[in-house]
Parts: C-alpha cells; structure tokens; sequence
C-alpha cells in the first residue's frame, strides 16, 4: 500500500512538475502538450488505482476482524461472559484517510526539496521535528483525556435511558426541572475534555513554514526562476497543512484504537468446546428420550454444583413437571438441557 501511494503522489508531483518546465520554456509545442496530457492520465489512473485498492483494503480486513469477533462472541460460554457481562458493546473508529495524508506529505516534500533543496535541507527536518515533538506531548495525555471522555459520557447515556423508562413517574411527580439540571450538568462535564489547544499550535507552526518559505522565494526568485518559486509556495502552503493534519490525525487515530483494543478483547475469549459437529442430525431428534446420566452443573469453576448427580430418564412422549422453591435448580436444569452451561460430570442424552 506504501508503494502505491508513494507511486501515485509521485505522478501527481512529476504533473506539476512538468508544468513549470513547460511554462519555463516559453514555446508552445504539441510535444510538451502530449507529454502534460500522459501525466495527467497516469495521475488520475493511480490516484483512482490507490483509492480502489485502499477501500478493498479496508472492507477485508473490517469483515474480517468481525467476523472473528463475531464468532467468538457467539461461541463465548454464557456463564462466564454472558451472565458477567451482559451489556456488550464494543466499536471501531478507524482513520484509513491517515494513509493518504501521509503520501500527500512525501509528495510535498519531495517537490519542494527538489526546487529548493538547500532550503529543505535546513528547514524540513526541524519543521518536522517540531510537528513530531507537539504530536507526542499531545500523545502523553490524549489517551487518558480519551478514556475520562468515555467515563463521563457513560452517566450522561444512563441518565438518558433512565429518564426515557421512568418518564411517566418523573412527570406525575413534577421532577422534569430536576432531571432536566440533572442532564444538563451531565453534558457541561463531559464536554470539558477537549484538545483545541494542539489544533491552534498546529496551526501557528504552519504559518510560520508558509512566511518563512515566501521571503526565501521572494529573496531567491533571481536564481530560483518564477515557475520553480511559484512550484514551490504552493507545495510548501500544503506541506503546512498536510503536517498539521498528519499530526492530527495520526493522535486521532492513536486515540480511536483503544477502541479496536477493547473489541481485539472478544479475540481472547475462551470458546464452547463443540462436540459431534460432523454428526447427521437430519432425523433428530425422532422420539425425544430424555437422559440424565448422573449430570453435575457449575455455573463457574470457583462455584459450588448447583446440580448433583442428576439421573433422570423421560420416556417419549410423556409429560414431566419439576416443582421446588427457589434456588432448587429448576432454571439451571433448563440451562443444562440447552447446553447453556457446560456439565461437570456426566452427561445428557437425547435419543441415545
């Protein structure tokens, strides 16, 4: 994927480029019109090229980090997951646009480099360096602002779906001025962690690149050349922006993976062992002979049996009752016909 973008900007480049040689040169030529016309095309193949391939790129790999997420999920024990956790909601907010910003950036570098490339030799690498050193003081705190945006937004979600259930209440009793100070109080201390401040830094580093660059050009037109000093503020003009949106994007990104993070979870999460799974069960079950076999349930490792040497044996057709106060084990034993919980000891068998 590097090399397509890297490709890709580099025809684009080589378009403008091309351009100023041409406008340089002065004389109008069919020559110079063809070559501009086959630049322009190979641009807009790459540029297309590298667009397809970054969207097929994406969907692969979203469908499948889902599905294996998915499928380990489903095949999660219920015990152990679902009773623990029983709101499971995880997302993804990935920042493929990264990708281009970075090759716009590598073209805007090379271009510039080469028209003034003793400029770019002073210039370049400690304007980068700068970029770099705000984005990792940024970095230190993003991550934890992040997770407190999350901590404080959690109230905020919950006081909206208590409200929405007990609307009925909070209006027979008069309490919707209180609920509503309540909202409102939710909302001001989730929205105080924002990083505005890194945007404006970002933006003052810029336009100090595009000041800088423009007296440079202005004191060197003479032995730069029009074309080449104009070539030249105009890569730099974007060089500033494009570092500020990599800057930006790259923490945006390194924020919105610990979301990925907390969903790459579901990957470690033990699985059901499945049994028979290549057996024929086109005719089953074909009488319905319930079996227990001195079956023995846990709801988790740690936890005493809730089933105890269980042996029961329910004849086809016939009708059966389980009575017994609470905690006896009546749900536990529906669980284990379902193969909700995984047995202890013993087993159950229908039809044989």
């Amino acid at each position: 994927m590097t090399v397509l973008f890297t490709i890709s900007q580099v025809t684009l480049s080589m378009t403008d480029w091309f351009m100023s040689v041409w406008a340089r040169n002065g004389p109008l030529s069919l020559a110079y019109g063809w070559g501009y016309v086959a630049l322009a095309g190979a641009s807009v193949v790459m540029v297309y090229g590298r667009s397809i391939f970054t969207l097929i790129t994406a969907m692969l790999c979203s469908k499948n980090f889902h599905s294996k997420v998915l499928r380990n999920v489903l095949r999660a024990p219920v015990p152990t997951f679902f009773d623990v956790k029983p709101g499971v909601a995880s997302s993804i907010d990935f920042r493929p646009r990264i990708c281009r910003i970075l090759a716009c950036v590598c073209g805007s570098l090379g271009s510039a480099s080469c028209l003034c490339w003793w400029f770019a030799q002073r210039r370049h690498v400690p304007v980068g360096y700068v970029y770099f050193a705000a984005q990792t003081g940024y970095n230190k705190a993003a991550n934890e602002i992040k997770r407190l945006d999350g901590v404080t937004k959690s109230p905020l979600i919950s006081l909206v779906s208590e409200t929405y259930q007990g609307l009925s209440t909070i209006r027979a009793f008069a309490k919707s001025p209180s609920f509503a100070h309540k909202q409102r109080e939710a909302i001001d201390f989730n929205v105080r962690f924002y990083a505005r401040w890194f945007q404006m830094r970002l933006d003052f580093l810029g336009s100090l690149i595009v000041g800088t660059c423009a007296v440079v050009t202005v004191l060197t037109k003479s032995s730069v050349g029009l074309a080449a000093a104009g070539l030249s503020l105009t890569y730099s003009t974007q060089l500033s922006v494009l570092l500020s949106r990599v800057a930006i994007f790259s923490a945006w990104l390194d924020n919105s993976m610990t979301s990925v993070e907390r969903l790459n979870h579901y990957n470690q999460l033990e699985s059901e062992h499945a049994e028979d799974e290549g057996a024929d069960v086109h005719d089953w079950p074909s009488q319905g002979a319930i079996a227990f076999e001195s079956y023995s349930m846990r709801y988790r490792d740690q936890l005493d049996l809730v089933l105890t040497n269980i042996s029961i044996n329910v004849e086809p057709g016939h009708q059966v009752g389980i009575c017994g106060r609470t905690g006896s084990g009546k749900s536990s034993l529906m669980a284990a016909l379902f193969r909700m919980v995984p047995a202890s000891s013993g087993r159950i068998t229908i039809d044989g």
